[in-house]
């Protein structure tokens, strides 16, 4: 086994290319490391002490934002707050970070445990937004606010020149293309109260997506109420990012009644046994339960959105613990 200086000195060369992509050297090349270290991979690194990116992130993060806002601050004199807060989503946002980190190559550097490994398919979007937040956080320790203004401003210029066109004001009208891309179904608005003489009213709007309220404003008349709450709601979406698409929904949820069953069971479940106790708990049992209890030793899904069960059953791909039979499957 690789002793901590052999495996750092090993993973530094790997991600030494890097450096010429993102068009910056760094004194510490240790600090790049830590950005592309995701903590499914340090759970896994027996006997050697890593960091994970996360206080990267958390500080790259920050960082971003202070120098979009800046820009825009300098750059449109003339724009409301608000119309910055929208512009200054869009350049930072979620999807933005992993449009950036794709154009970057980042996948291909970013340390992950085999159970957020799955073969074949893309690594998981928020793993490149965040890896993107740590290397601009190791940026900025490595060689200051300049030269992080410097990497974060040309990859806005190469690879979006046109984001801050991209909101146009018509806040409704984005709302309804995000809400149909996203939820596949169409906002509503609803008054909440009207106050105030005829010829003076104030309008109370609420918007909803689905069952959920997103978003409020409140304007001279019905049609402003609801770009403003609109604009609020398209501000509190950015800041939650892209919901997961409802197939990938429906099988994380599939997923995890497996996991809960087998484990229930004491751990060692055949599949007559795992669809009988479904039954009793009035889960219906998906028709390939084989299938995925065996792809389950294999491709477990990412621990940090099915937390207790999985992480239980990552052990299997390991060798820790056997929590499903083999020959059952």
């Amino acid at each position: 086994m690789m002793d901590e200086a052999e495996w750092l000195e090993t993973e530094t060369k790997r991600v030494e290319p890097l450096q010429g992509v993102i068009g910056y050297r760094f004194a510490k090349p240790r600090l790049l490391l830590e950005a592309l270290i995701h903590r499914s991979h340090v759970n896994e690194a027996l006997g050697i002490q890593l960091p994970d990116n996360e206080r990267l992130e958390f500080l790259g993060d920050a960082v971003l934002e202070f120098i979009v806002t800046e820009y825009l601050y300098a750059k449109y004199p003339e724009e409301t707050e608000g119309r910055l807060t929208v512009m200054r989503s869009a350049m930072v946002d979620r999807r933005r970070c992993t449009q950036l980190a794709g154009a970057l190559g980042l996948d291909q550097y970013i340390l992950l445990g085999r159970g957020e490994r799955l073969e074949g398919e893309p690594m998981r979007k928020s793993i490149l937004a965040n890896a993107y937040e740590a290397l601009i956080g190791a940026i900025y320790l490595d060689g200051g606010i300049e030269k992080t203004r410097e990497f974060i401003l040309g990859m806005i210029e190469k690879h979006c020149p046109d984001v801050e066109l991209e909101t146009t004001g018509n806040y409704k009208a984005e709302l309804q293309i995000y809400s149909q891309r996203n939820f596949q179904r169409i906002p509503r608005y609803s008054l909440l109260r009207s106050s105030g003489p005829d010829h003076r009213k104030i309008f109370d709007v609420a918007v909803s997506i689905g069952d959920v309220v997103y978003g409020s404003g409140t304007g001279p008349s019905k049609k402003a109420a609801q770009q403003q709450a609109a604009r609020m709601a398209l501000i509190r979406l950015q800041e939650e990012g892209e919901p997961e698409p409802p197939a990938e929904a429906a099988k994380r949820s599939t997923y995890r009644a497996i996991a809960a069953a087998v484990i229930a069971l004491g751990g060692h479940a055949s599949i007559t046994e795992v669809e009988h106790y479904l039954a009793e708990q009035s889960s219906p049992a998906p028709a390939d339960v084989g299938s995925i209890m065996a792809a389950m030793c294999v491709d477990a899904p990412p621990s940090s959105a099915v937390p207790a069960e999985w992480r239980l059953l990552e052990r299997v791909r390991r060798g820790v613990y056997r929590h499903i039979d083999p020959d059952a499957v």
